[in-house]
This record gives structure tokens, sequence and C-alpha cells, in this order.
């Protein structure tokens, strides 16, 4: 017996109320990767397509402006939002497809659920556990991949899983799905190379068949993922002359997060690299390790679910999708210990475990239910069902709690931390403050979050480089900045730029807004 429709109708319902009443509170993307995401999408409503007016990092070495787009994040966020945009013009509009795929991730862990075990009743208990989704509530109403990730995710966990019949239309849908996955997010080439060893890993134990079959299958993976990807390959072909921007490589090679935004990016070689030595190495590989288990406990865990999620997936071992989704969540996090290990520190794990996050949700309260089918064993208990439920309860419970303390802290920020969106509002009266003082229309500013300021003004712009003075000029001229908008958060090496702020050789110091410097680029010496 399948779950009741009744229960997709009412988490379907239920999803989208939770996703659109926190999305509602959120005026603006947020944060650097939203602001980029929903630019990408005013672009494509637009008609200017794959290109953006701004530089947040020098990773391609692009010479001008504007730019080839999402060379390090991948567009389908982007394309997803733009169709919204395009009906509706508001930001409200731009994620008009996202809520809804965000909102149906608890009634897409219900029916994960019943999949894997069979039980409507812990079936429905996933799903609340899903509704109240701790950590990324606040981002799963924003321009981000969070929904995105988890749909896709859980959908190849699924196809995974299915029984042989009808191998050859499966191994093509994971190709399909592992090509969204790689265009909602970079990483997501890792399920492809997964798809294919779990499709070879299937073929050697059917090996009776024949290679012939196994290689098919193969074909038809790859076939699948090409019919999603192919066009942006071909589209980096043009723009590059290769398949991967030449960010993709660079991107191996930091020795912390901030190297992001080194120029030129040419200096981030294997040769600086292992100049660092390799103490540097193997503590950046010992922080990312830690970071990722943080996350792994409290974000992925929800705080309070860890021991019942860990127990639920020992029970479920047996199952196909559950030992396909344990196999990629454990090179999932080695790609972002050992090969991007300062991205894992910084968020990317994070991201990334969204795709696994239904699967625990759903994992939980089987877990649950083995420890109080234990208790009751021991005990003699005559109520354990009724004991079940008390404990289901008690967990959505923590998770709603949960839930409501960390979203409100996120949107309404505190003394560190600063509201939700007022980010793109200081931009704003940094821009009327700029035109003041006499900015043109085709002036070009250096700023943190150049997607943040080029939405807030219309502006071109480009990242203040990770360097000292020498790499902020020489990027400046390159890219013909005028204007230095430089805030607290910087990189420490133009410490002297803003806590003396005056004129210095090349800049002119114009204006102290707020705890901004604003200064305009100049050859003249002072």
């Amino acid at each position: 017996m399948s779950v009741a429709k009744r229960w997709y109708a009412f988490f379907i319902a239920a999803g989208l109320l939770v996703v659109v009443g926190v999305g509602l509170l959120e005026p603006a993307p947020g944060y650097m990767d939203a602001d980029y995401y929903y630019a990408g999408a005013f672009r494509l409503a637009g008609g200017e397509g794959f290109t953006q007016p701004f530089l947040w990092n020098y990773l391609d070495d692009v010479r001008g402006l504007p730019a080839p787009s999402h060379t390090f994040w991948m567009p389908l966020v982007s394309v997803l939002s733009a169709a919204g945009y395009a009906l509706f013009h508001t930001f409200t509009g731009a994620r008009a497809a996202l809520w809804l795929l965000a909102g149906a991730v608890p009634a897409l862990t219900v029916y994960l659920g019943w999949r894997l075990h069979g039980k409507q009743d812990l079936a429905v208990a996933g799903g609340f556990l899903a509704l109240f989704p701790a950590f990324y509530t606040a981002y799963l109403p924003s321009i981000d991949a969070f929904g995105v990730y988890m749909l896709l995710g859980s959908a190849f966990l699924l196809a995974a899983g299915v029984e042989p019949a009808g191998r050859g239309r499966r191994a093509f849908a994971l190709g399909l799905l592992a090509g969204l996955m790689h265009m909602t997010r970079a990483d997501g080439i890792l399920w492809l190379a997964g798809g294919l060893v779990w499709l070879a890993f299937e073929g050697w134990q059917r090996r009776k068949e024949g290679l012939s079959r196994l290689i098919l299958h193969l074909l038809l993976c790859l076939g699948g993922y090409a019919l999603v990807c192919a066009p942006w390959y071909f589209r980096n072909l043009a723009e590059f002359g290769r398949l991967m921007p030449p960010g993709s490589s660079r991107a191996l090679w930091l020795t912390q997060y901030e190297d992001l935004y080194i120029y030129p990016a040419s200096s981030l070689t294997p040769a600086r690299w292992l100049a660092g030595g390799l103490g540097h190495i193997l503590g950046g590989w010992w922080e990312a390790f830690k970071t990722n288990l943080q996350t792994t406990a409290g974000v992925q865990g929800s705080a309070a679910l860890g021991p019942f999620i860990l127990l639920g997936l020992y029970r479920l071992r047996k199952t196909a999708g559950v030992r396909f989704a344990l196999w990629m969540w454990a090179a999932t996090f080695l790609a972002f210990t050992l090969v991007f290990p300062y991205q894992g520190i910084n968020g990317s794990f994070f991201h990334s475990g969204a795709a696994f996050q239904p699967l625990f949700w759903a994992a939980a309260p089987v877990g649950a239910a083995a420890v109080v089918n234990w208790a009751a064993q021991k005990r003699a208990w005559q109520r354990g069902a009724q004991v079940l439920r008390f404990v289901e309860v008690l967990l959505v419970g923590v998770c709603f709690l949960l839930t409501a303390g960390l979203t409100y802290q996120k949107i309404a920020g505190g003394e560190e931390t600063p509201a939700w969106g007022s980010g793109l509002e200081g931009y704003r009266q940094l821009e009327g403050e700029l035109i003041r003082l006499g900015a043109q229309p085709g002036d070009r500013v250096m700023v943190n979050n150049p997607p943040g300021y080029f939405l807030a003004s219309g502006r071109e712009s480009v990242v203040i480089p990770f360097g000292d003075e020498t790499m902020l000029k020489a990027a400046a001229n390159a890219f013909d900045a005028r204007y230095l908008l430089l805030d607290a958060n910087n990189s420490g090496h133009l410490s002297r730029l803003f806590l003396t702020p005056a004129d210095y050789p090349g800049l002119h110091l114009l204006a102290d807004k707020g705890s901004t410097r604003i200064y305009e680029f100049t050859s003249e010496q002072p």
C-alpha cells in the first residue's frame, strides 16, 4: 500500500507555505552567490545571454567587460529564475519556479521514505522533518541551488535503486539527471562519475549478460549527460577554446580561500601550491575535514537528528539507493576535504550536501523506530507505538524550534551579522554618493561584491583583489576601474587605506561614507 495521496497534497501545500512565507521576508538575494544567480537571470531575461558586466574573481583571465558568465557557478538556477523574471519583472517573480521546486521537497521526502522502507507512518514523519529544514530554511527561498539540488539528488538516488528491469532506460535517466546536476553545481559532475561507476559495478555483477550490454548502458548514461551538457561545452569552446573555463583547474591550487581573488590568476599554479609546504597542505586538509564533519553533524544532522539518521541508514543499508547514496556522500566529502579543501571550509560542502538531505530526513524516523523498538523489547513496553509517536513529535518539535531560531537570526541579523538584504541597500546609498561626487554611468568601480553592486546600481564593477596596493592598482588599470569602495571586509593587505584614509600614490580619497572609504584611482602623485 502506498502513502495516501492526501499526505502528498498536505506536504506540497505546507512546503510551499513555509518557503513562500520565509521568502516574502527576504527583500533581496542576501549574499553573493544569490546575487550572482539573480544578476544572471536579469541579464538572460533582458536578452543579454550568458554574459556579466562585472567580475567577482579573476580566474578565467578575461580581458574586459562584459565577460562570459557562469564559469564558476553553473547556469541552471539563473535559467529557472530568468523565466520567472521575464514574466513578472520582480525579484519575487524570479523566484517563482525555485519556490515551487523547494516547496515540493517535503512531499518528495515522503515518497523517498516510502520507496526505501514501505511504511507510511515513518515516511510521513520524514516529511515533517523536511518541512522544518533548520539551517537550509533561509536559503531555500532565495535564488540558489539548494532546492533544485535536493530534488535532483533524490531523483538520482531513486533511479540508482531501481530494479534491473529496464536498465537501459534507467542508465539514460541517470545521465540526464547527472547533466542537470552539473548544470546546477560544478560538483554535479561527480554524479556522472558515480553513475558510471554504479552501472559498471552492476554490469560486473551480471557479467554473464555480456560486455556489450554493459558498454551500451555506459554509453546511454553518457548520452543522457551529453544531451543536457553538450550545448554548454560548445559554449565554453567558443568562449575559451576549451571544454572547461581556465578557472576550473586553477581552483585546485588555492592555498587559502582568498586566493580566488588573486590578480592575475595565472599565479595559481601547482608549483605555488607545493611551495607552501607539506605542513600547510596537511593543515588545509585537516581544517576542511573538521569543518565538513561539523557540517555533517550540525547541518545535515539538524543538530539533534544525527544519531537517528546514522542508525536509519544502517537499517536501510541493503537498499541499493542507500548504498549508492553513501558512496556518493563519501566521494563528495572527500572532494571538499582533499581536492577543494578551502571551498569546503567556506561552505561548498554545505551546498553540495543538500543533494542527500531528503534521504537523511527520510532515514531519521527509521532510526528512531529502531531505538524505540529496542527499548520496548528490553522493558516489555505495551505501548511502543505511542512512544514512537512521542519521539517523532519531539524530533519534529526540535527541528521546528531550530528552524525558527536560525531563520529569524539570518533574516533579522544581529550585532555582528547584518539583516538580510541590507548589503544591497548599503550599495544603493554608496551609488548615490558616487553620483553626488560626479561619477558617470560608464565609470567602473572596484568593490567586494560586484554582482550585488551591479544589482544595486546597474554599474559595471570588478572585485577588490586579494593582495597589496600594487596588485590593487594593477587590476584597476587592467579593467579600467575608476573608483574603489573599500570597507572593513578587506584582505588586510589594504588596511592602511582603510584605517588611515588619505591620499596615496595612485589613489585620491574622495569621501568617508559610513564604514566605507571611497577612493578614486589616479596617475597623479600626492
